[in-house]
């Protein structure tokens, strides 16, 4: 996915780089969608790596396995505290096994998120929401009738940001 926002499943609240800030050591929490450029990710599934504003990566804070640890946005290492992986029922697991976390089940503007051991509650829940690019050409999935029913041919086609081009994915 890229220029995606990752929407909280029971908040359908955006992760957002907090004060529009990308630099290292910026929390992420939970927000209204403002279509913000604090509020767009990618990620790469050959890398596991999400990337957000700046270009700097989701980072597991301190490389901690522990439950409670923050989540925060860090130059891009390639190290395993910024490697992410799709689990079951929408979960992103990411550093030591943990999941993405909204602390305390918030679902509210300002939640801030954290990891924590994989569990049932929807607080771990997460629904990628924007463009699929061809690794090969960078070019945008696309329905090439711009329709929403049965049988619209699906092609890849120059990225333009049209709703045609806009898809959602919620790993189950």
């Amino acid at each position: 996915f890229t220029n995606a926002e990752i929407v909280s499943y029971p908040a359908n609240r955006v992760l957002d780089a907090v004060g529009v800030s990308s630099a290292n050591g910026t929390r992420i929490q939970l927000y209204d969608s403002l279509n913000g450029s604090n509020q767009k990710w990618n990620f790469d599934p050959r890398t596991g790596v999400i990337t957000g504003f700046g270009g700097k990566c989701l980072d597991v804070q301190g490389a901690s396995s522990t439950n409670g640890a923050p989540v925060q946005l860090w130059d891009c290492t390639g190290a395993a505290n910024q490697r992410w992986s799709f689990g079951s029922e929408g979960r992103l697991v990411g550093f030591g096994g943990k999941c993405l976390d909204a602390v305390g089940g918030g679902v509210g503007n300002g939640t801030r998120l954290q990891m924590w051991d994989c569990n049932s509650n929807d607080q771990q829940k997460w629904i990628f929401r924007g463009e699929v690019r061809s690794v090969l050409s960078n070019r945008c999935l696309d329905d090439r009738g711009g329709g929403s029913g049965n049988g619209s041919v699906v092609q890849i086609y120059d990225c333009i940001g049209n709703a045609n081009q806009k898809w959602s994915y919620s790993p189950k």
